[in-house]
């Protein structure tokens, strides 16, 4: 008799309202903030640090929701930043959690803002950085949390970052230079800079300050040293003090194997705490010898795969998270006093009942020998081998970053857990200029983009199937971005190999995507010129390596989504490939959300595109599949091309036993 399969893990326990993220102790240590659907809108929640329970909605937008949220250093107020329909144009706005008044600090659709710093010693002023005046570039202002006032600090028109400390003072900033690296100069005061360092294009990637949401402080008390990574003079990234006065860098930590991939600084000596390193796995280290001693009793009772996700402004009071690929983040507040370690929530609490996917490290040798350090997720139920291979190979999906200058890690990953659930094994493979395995391995992708960047990821569908993981009839591609641009080039160039692809907001056309960049990234123009290609000296190249221009070798199955508001793949990236297929009859679902951008952020529309996702993997790969029940009606989808075969697709899905 056959062995019953595990129950489908519905999708809204994956992706619906479950959530909290975004996850911040206050600076006093008492409250506790977090992002969570309220009503099926991402809202802002606060709870008692000692009580999650009793959390509260502070905010009840009804819109897009809020996407970020940071505590003020007054303890009772909260900046929030939200843009409109995906457009990555985030207005700010502060709210008293006590009184729920809102002061609108930006209020320009049209314009970007960013958060630069905040300051413990002037709990009520921030700095902000608005493109309002030049879409390229940002200005920076002083802002009031009580009054909304805004008072000019600096114009700019010439870097493309700066940095600020603690006493919201300008310190640093970066400037593209003609070869493609960085520039770095040091305030003057008075809105004169002098040069510092510079940074060829080689470390361009990693060699920089850390900035506001990766470092909460970068600065040393006296904001004499600037805390950075740095990969000059070595192959892996460095975390490193340069004292702006003298031009020393001091090395704090290195790794002879590794890129250091973070760092927390400690909030009252403003010095490193801890790092992560990067490999397989992101592991963390202490650097203070009272730190190490809370870390030693942290690692004992959680495992290593642990993060120190924020801390309280006198240092007492942790909120740590436990990260594993097979089960989502895991909240606790750890007392540094009492040692006490207290449960908070698991990020989604409905997965508690399922068996999820386990993560299997690998290392897949490419054709010229570079080793791919890469991921493998099965099925739960299926068995395997002493090696982690199924005794019989299976349906695969593989999932290609986007980026590219990011990475794939060992961790959590809904997406894989819903294909995995499905019934496929999922490959994720750090293809060469992937981000922390050092400058080589990412400057090794520079003008790669459709060339040895996806040859990488050929050469790990081979090997999958080579070592009985992957079934060769059923293999598909899959990404968003990056990924879904090699998602087209696999379409086109190896479409043999492949039973179907994913497309999700992909480039198409490559000098089109170049001229097409937001402006605010166009201050980057050399360094796109020499990691992707210049559209003026290297249009062949760059049209060889677009899908658009091979439409006519594309013929399995490919479903297309696109949001409309995407500021960074603009829509006719994905309307170009679709509108040529559909002129060739080639079977092409083009799903489009004219309320989104770039990603699905609204819950509603992410569980339509997962129904549709589903049920298109189920036909292709013959996986299992949740019946799409009322996903659809609530969401914002349109389907300019492909409609009756959508209409067949999800009207014709049944659920497997």
């Amino acid at each position: 008799m056959t062995e019953p399969r595990l129950p489908l893990i519905p999708r809204h326990c994956l992706f619906g309202d479950a959530t909290r993220h975004n996850v911040q102790i206050s600076p006093d240590g008492k409250l506790i903030v977090f992002i969570a659907p309220l009503n099926g809108v991402d809202n802002v929640w606060v709870a008692p640090a000692e009580d999650v329970c009793a959390a509260k909605a502070v905010t009840q937008d009804t819109t897009t929701g809020i996407r970020l949220c940071y505590w003020a250093h007054t303890n009772c107020h909260l900046i929030l930043a939200q843009d409109y329909g995906g457009d990555e144009n985030f207005q700010f706005s502060v709210l008293n959690i006590d009184t729920s008044a809102v002061v609108q600090l930006t209020n320009n659709d049209a314009a970007e803002t960013r958060l630069l710093a905040m300051s413990p010693g002037s709990p009520t002023q921030i700095l902000i950085q608005t493109n309002e005046r030049d879409p390229q570039y940002f200005d920076t202002y002083r802002a009031d949390i009580l009054t909304g006032n805004l008072q000019l600090v600096e114009r700019n028109d010439r870097f493309a970052w700066v940095y600020a400390d603690q006493n919201l003072k300008l310190r640093l900033a970066e400037e593209l230079a003609e070869d493609g690296g960085i520039r770095f100069y040091v305030s003057e005061g008075n809105g004169e800079w002098r040069f510092f360092t510079a940074v060829p294009l080689e470390d361009e990637s990693v060699t920089r300050p850390f900035r506001l949401w990766e470092c909460a402080n970068t600065f040393s008390v006296d904001a004499a040293e600037v805390y950075a990574l740095d990969s000059r003079g070595r192959n892996f990234a460095a975390l490193v003090a340069w004292n702006l006065q003298s031009g020393e860098s001091r090395v704090i930590v290195e790794d002879e194997a590794a890129d250091i991939f973070s760092v927390t600084v400690n909030p009252t000596k403003a010095t490193p705490d801890y790092y992560i390193r990067s490999q397989s796995y992101l592991t963390i280290h202490a650097l203070d010898e009272g730190a190490g001693k809370d870390l030693e009793i942290l690692t004992e009772r959680l495992g290593n795969q642990i993060e120190i996700i924020s801390q309280s402004n006198d240092d007492r009071r942790w909120l740590v998270a436990r990260c594993a690929p097979e089960h989502p983040d895991i909240y606790f507040l750890y007392d540094r006093d009492s040692k006490n370690l207290t449960t908070l929530f698991s990020e989604r609490p409905a997965l508690d009942q399922y068996q999820l996917a386990r993560m299997y490290p690998e290392v897949i040798s490419a054709r010229d020998g570079l080793q791919l350090v890469s991921y493998v997720s099965y099925p739960p139920d299926v068995e395997l081998d002493s090696r982690h291979r199924p005794l019989q190979p299976q349906p695969l999906v593989v999932m290609v970053h986007g980026g590219p200058w990011v990475r794939d890690t060992y961790s959590y990953d809904p997406w894989i857990q819903l294909l995995a659930n499905r019934g496929y094994s999922v490959l994720t493979i750090n293809y060469r200029g992937s981000k922390g395995f050092g400058k080589s391995f990412l400057n090794k992708g520079n003008r790669e983009w459709g060339g040895k960047m996806y040859t990488d990821i050929i050469d790990g569908v081979h090997w999958a199937i080579r070592e009985g993981i992957a079934r060769r009839d059923r293999v598909a591609l899959m990404g968003a971005s990056f990924g879904g641009y090699t998602t087209l080039v696999g379409m086109a160039q190896d479409s043999q190999l492949f039973a179907c692809g994913v497309d999700m907001f992909g480039i198409s056309n490559l000098p089109h995507f170049l001229d097409t960049i937001p402006p605010h990234w166009k201050v980057y123009k050399r360094m796109w010129d020499e990691r992707v290609g210049n559209i003026e000296t290297d249009l062949a190249t760059l049209k060889e390596r677009s899908p658009i221009y091979k439409a006519d070798t594309i013929s399995k199955p490919l479903l297309i989504a696109q949001g409309s508001n995407d500021a960074r793949v603009v829509q006719s990236e994905s309307d170009q490939i679709a509108e040529a297929l559909q002129a060739r009859s080639v079977e092409v679902i083009y799903l489009l959300y004219p309320d989104e951008g770039h990603g699905f952020q609204q819950s509603h529309n992410q569980m339509s595109f997962f129904a549709v996702l589903e049920a298109f993997l189920s036909k292709h790969l013959g996986g299992r599949v949740q019946a799409p029940g009322d996903d659809l009606e609530h969401s914002s989808v349109k389907v300019p091309v492909g409609r009756e075969v959508f209409n067949e697709l999800v009207c014709s899905v049944e659920v497997p036993v």
